[in-house]
């Protein structure tokens, strides 16, 4: 498991809304002077709903239908400037999973807003006003530490697959960081889907934003697989994302200076990912709410106790261990809470949020939360086998994939759908199709399936 340690000294799909699988994944385009594109992803079906806006101050309304693995329309026309409301309908007999891929924080909750849309049923996706210039991605800060000093590098698709970079050990982790763009400035902390610091000299690894983080099997099974990799090096989880790797290096960045308020709305199916916040009143003991993900209760600050939604359950029956959680006892004015992927700032505010009250961060602890709850929250255990197996072949999948399945190559498609339908077309971004090519050596993907094989027979306990 990571831990939270500080100093003083290619081609991602991005998660889906349930554990990460699927063949979906983000597709980002560079602004041309007067377009941009806004990329809509179903986690289930891999397919896509391209925005291409090339000036306005409106707000516009588009009626988007999910048949069975078609999406229509495939792609529209806004003007720049323009509020944009998809309403999607689910005309399928299947649930679906959707992604709104955005740079910018959606209802809080960061870069993308992930809702379920049953058979029959509608959402309003509310997106934030279009601007031009907007770029797409899953954006990554990576920085090297030698014996001359740090440097920071930039990968536009890598943030939300950091172990590409390192599940074979600290010699295919440089080789990777320095195939990446040089740069002179650090990525915005809320704009950042990942990132990555090598110390080659104090021998410590920092890194977030992975997609197989969120899912605790995979989670704790990947932290085990790390420990063999990795012999003699401190291996951590940062917590606090890109802020905690500007602490590192003491890089003079200003972070995020304005707290989130995500919305609390009740997860429909605790079977799939989900953020848990209990809550104990010492009155009638426990409540318990499972929301969507993505974010945390914890922004609300005290205020949240008013805000959860109906009068929570007294006890759960959990089918998958939530994502992230908060557990509040409010006798004692004791916040607690953990999580799996970064919630950029959250940390540096819960003092603010939360003034008078003692703070509990048990990182990605969840069982802490459970323990507070006396036995009335449960999930399934653990399974690092399984968790082994599935980041086994994630990763290979992941790793290996055709040119076709990558976001580059997503990007083609993309721009050759929009010129199909006669839309005016993007200028696509170095930054955006940039392939730097790095994978593992036949010997170094020897060593991590060797890895995975002794944690997976209990050479090292989970």
């Amino acid at each position: 498991m990571g831990s939270l340690n500080r100093a003083t000294a290619t081609r991602p799909a991005p998660p889906a809304p349930d554990p990460p699988r699927g063949s979906g994944t983000v597709v980002g385009l560079a602004a041309g002077v007067f377009a941009v594109i806004l990329a809509v992803v179903l986690a289930d079906s891999g397919h896509q709903i391209a925005v291409d806006q090339p000036a306005s101050g409106q707000t516009r309304t588009v009626d988007i239908a999910l048949d069975g693995m078609r999406v229509r329309p495939g792609a529209l026309q806004v003007p720049a400037g323009t509020r944009l409301v998809l309403r999607v309908t689910n005309v399928d007999a299947t649930p679906h999973d959707l992604r709104m891929a955005h740079r910018r924080r959606v209802h809080g909750v960061g870069l993308s807003e992930c809702r379920r849309i049953l058979p029959v049923r509608s959402a309003a996706i509310s997106a934030v006003h279009i601007r031009q210039g907007d770029i797409v991605g899953n954006r990554a800060n990576i920085v090297l530490v030698n014996e001359s000093g740090w440097q920071l590098r930039y990968a536009h698709w890598a943030g939300c697959r950091m172990l590409d970079a390192i599940l074979a050990g600290p010699e295919m982790a440089a080789r990777y960081i320095l195939a990446q763009e040089t740069s002179d400035f650090w990525n915005d902390e809320l704009f950042s889907d990942g990132g990555l610091l090598l110390d080659l000299v104090e021998h410590r690894l920092l890194f977030f934003g992975e997609e197989l983080m969120t899912t605790m099997n995979e989670r704790r099974a990947v932290f085990e697989m790390l420990k063999i990799l990795w012999p003699g090096y401190s291996i951590s989880w940062a917590y606090g994302a890109t802020a905690e790797l500007v602490e590192y290096v003491g890089a003079p960045v200003m972070l995020r200076d304005s707290p989130s308020e995500p919305e609390l709305i009740l997860a429909e199916d605790t079977d799939r990912l989900h953020h848990l916040v209990t809550v104990d009143n010492g009155i009638d003991r426990m409540r318990a709410w499972p929301l969507w993900w993505g974010s945390s209760a914890a922004w609300h600050g005290p205020q949240v106790l008013d805000r959860l939604p109906g009068v929570g359950a007294r006890s759960l029956q959990l089918g998958t261990v939530p994502e992230s959680g908060v557990h509040i006892n409010v006798p004692d004015k004791t916040l607690g809470l953990w999580v799996t992927n970064p919630v950029p700032g959250l940390l540096r505010w819960l003092p603010r949020l939360w003034p008078s009250w003692r703070i509990e961060f048990w990182e990605d602890r969840y069982e802490e939360q459970f323990r507070q709850c006396g036995g009335l929250i449960t999930a399934p255990p653990l399974d690092t086998e399984s968790g082994v197996k599935e980041a086994q072949s994630w990763l290979k999948n992941r790793v290996y994939q055709s040119y076709e399945d990558s976001p580059m190559g997503r990007i083609d498609g993309l721009v050759a759908l929009i010129d199909a339908d006669g839309l005016p077309s993007p200028t696509v971004s170095d930054s955006a199709v940039r392939d730097a090519g790095i994978r593992p050596t036949p010997a170094e993907w020897a060593l991590f399936e060797s890895a995975c094989a002794q944690v997976r027979t209990g050479g090292r306990a989970a």
